[in-house]
Formats: structure tokens, sequence, C-alpha cells
């Protein structure tokens, strides 16, 4: 079946995500970061449980111009995302290398967990082979608890746009206020450093790591998931759209689950 995953065995799956992936982009190597799994059961045979993996979290390392970044995981996700979900980031292979000599603990526990699908830089394998006991940095412990200064000022200035009535603005400000929650919190459980604009793609890393609590912020309803892109798209549109209108049935959705997502987070910080 073109351009589909019409078989479930992981190795072919994994070979047919490299085949995609190196199609589109000068490709060194590529991490395993998370899995999703769905388990089902049934009387039938001596197997009590079946599971397949059903979303994949890869690192992409790339050889290339460092601008096209976005584009390629745009182009990668969405080509591999035909057959089975996969979310992406693509860097440099010359900045992940920085960021091991940084000791950044996302690079360092990247490597010593060595769950490469594909590598073919062999300089960066002999430097894998120095560091994989190489101790790993503990994370700052209230790193996520830092950005709640700047969450708080986004929220209240939401809260004023609201009252004035400019809700493009308002749900502008609850969109900082999600980016800022989401890249503080990641950081504060893989040490990773993203710099991206992009909620779903947050969203979509924090469904490897809380699951439940992602799939509550994309929305269950119709109404809740339009609120979701709504958020998503106002990074611009609410600033350089005339076009763009927010009514505020959904800004009132999307201050709901904001306020539930800091909540959720909290819990695990």
């Amino acid at each position: 079946m073109e351009g589909q995953y019409a078989i479930t065995d992981e190795n072919a799956i994994t070979k047919k995500l490299v085949t995609d992936i190196t199609q589109i982009v000068n490709t060194d190597t590529i991490f395993l970061l998370g899995k999703k799994i769905n388990t089902g059961t049934h009387i039938f045979t001596h197997q009590i449980a079946n599971e397949q993996t059903v979303a994949y979290w890869l690192l992409i390392l790339i050889t290339g111009d460092e601008k096209r970044h976005k584009m390629f995981q745009e182009e990668i996700e969405q080509k591999c995302n035909a057959g089975i979900a996969v979310s992406c980031i693509v860097a440099q292979t010359s900045t992940f290398q920085r960021w091991i000599n940084e000791a950044s603990p996302f690079a360092l526990a990247v490597v010593q967990k060595r769950q490469s699908i594909y590598n073919t830089n062999l300089q960066l394998e002999l430097c894998y082979n120095e560091i994989i006991n190489k101790e790993i940095p503990e994370i700052e412990k209230n790193l996520f608890q830092k950005c709640f200064v700047l969450f708080n000022e986004y929220i209240a200035g939401a809260e004023l746009f609201t009252i004035r009535k400019y809700y493009r603005l308002a749900l502008f400000m609850y969109h900082q206020a999600t980016e800022l929650l989401l890249i503080a919190f990641i950081k504060s459980k893989t040490g990773l450093v993203l710099h991206t604009h992009n909620i779903n793609h947050l969203n979509s890393y924090l469904s490897f790591l809380l699951p439940g609590i992602a799939q509550g912020f994309w929305g269950i309803t119709h109404r809740e998931q339009e609120a979701f892109r709504l958020l998503q798209k106002s990074y611009c549109s609410s600033r350089y759209d005339d076009d763009f209108i927010v009514k505020y049935k959904y800004l009132e959705i999307v201050q709901q689950k904001v306020n539930e997502l800091r909540e959720s987070l909290y819990q695990f910080k």
C-alpha cells in the first residue's frame, strides 16, 4: 500500500520511516526519543495483550542549511504521518555535537540510551563511545517553577484584553503563556531546549511524556478542537491578519484549558 504502513512489524516500520526521511533531507543520525503504544486484550487466544506502536518521537540530525529546519520538520511529519504518527525535532549534527561538549543533559541522555534507528556519522559514533559512561548533569529542580512569574503576566494581559473585548490579543497572550509553560515543562523533564512558537508541536512532544494531559489540551469535542486551532493560529494571525476573528466562546475554552494545563503540569513538576 503506497504511502501507508500496512505492516505492523516494528523493524519494517522504522525501516520505512528511515527511507522516507532520508529521501527528504541529508540525514546523519535518527534517534528514537519515544514511542506511544496501544494495547488491546481479548479472550480468543493464550496471548493476553497485543501491543502496537502508534506514534514515534524522533530526533533527526542533518547536514545542511539550519534555516530550513522547520521546513524539513513539516515535510517529514506530513510524509510519515500518512502511515503512522511521527513527531520530530530536526537539528544540525554540529549543533548536537555542541550540546554534547556543553554536557547538555538532553544530549547525553540521548547518546547513553543509544536508541538510534539510523546512523552514518562515524565521527559521532566515536564521540558517543567516549561519553557513554559520563555522568549526566542533574536538571535544575525548580526550572519549571521559574516560568510562572512571566506566565502569570501573560495571563493578566489576556484577562485585561478580554475585559476590553480585544479577543484576538487576549488569545495571543494565552498563546504566549502556553508556549512558555510547555517549553519550560519539557526542558524540566528532558533537558531539551526548544525554540518554537508552534503549540501543536510542543503539545505533541508533551504527549510522549504525559499523553492524557496532552490529549485533553488538544480537546475532545469539536468546539474544544476549534479553540485549540485558533490558539495555534493566533501567534501570527492575532497581530497581522485583519480577517482573523476570535469569538468569546472559544476564548473562554482556551482560558479554561490553559489554566487546567498549568494545574496538571504542576502536579508533575
